[in-house]
């Protein structure tokens, strides 16, 4: 089901847009279904992101991944690996790039968090997908938990048994709109 991306010429609080809820999961994660979500809009050609994670004490090798794409070329894609310990990196063919992000702890009523904000660059977008994304353009992609020292995973968009988590046959569209 299409996710709508928001193209905007102003900063938007992160906690005004629609969530993209981890609700497929493949395989039998090891510490359960983690519920997760991920933020997203593009901003001058960047790609503003926050990711949350319902899960206070995260094993060292948990990870949350965002992919994207234009449509008309699944295969140049941009992967943004992000993880309550580590630094998150952006990672597209032959190059993995430092992304600085914020990260930030609490709970509410679903119970403890983690979560890490940030931006991919528009310079960074450019070299990875070849041109800016903008309002009437359908990006596609996925966002995805998992562990990389297992196989289990959840996305948000349904991915094939036996596919990789973040192999484009599970990529779902995202049209831009503006804001």
């Amino acid at each position: 089901m299409p996710f709508l991306l928001t193209d905007s010429r102003e900063p938007l609080a992160m906690n005004t847009l629609p969530a993209l809820k981890l609700t497929h999961f493949h395989g039998a994660p090891a510490r359960g279904e983690v519920y997760a979500y991920v933020r997203m809009y593009l901003f001058h050609g960047a790609v503003r992101f926050c990711v949350t994670g319902f899960d206070e004490t995260p094993p060292k090798t948990a990870r949350m991944a965002l992919c994207l794409a234009f449509a008309e070329d699944e295969r140049r894609a941009v992967r943004v690996v992000l993880s309550k310990y580590a630094d998150a990196a952006a990672e597209f063919p032959g190059r993995s790039e430092k992304v600085e992000t914020l990260l930030s702890t609490g709970a509410d009523e679903q119970g403890w968090y983690w979560q890490r904000e940030g931006e991919l660059d528009a310079r960074l977008v450019q070299e990875a997908l070849g041109r800016l994304p903008k309002a009437g353009d359908v990006l596609v992609g996925n966002a995805v938990s998992y562990d990389v020292s297992e196989d289990a995973f959840g996305a948000a968009f349904p991915v094939p048994e036996g596919a990789d988590a973040f192999s484009p046959d599970g990529f779902d569209v995202f049209p831009v709109v503006a804001y």
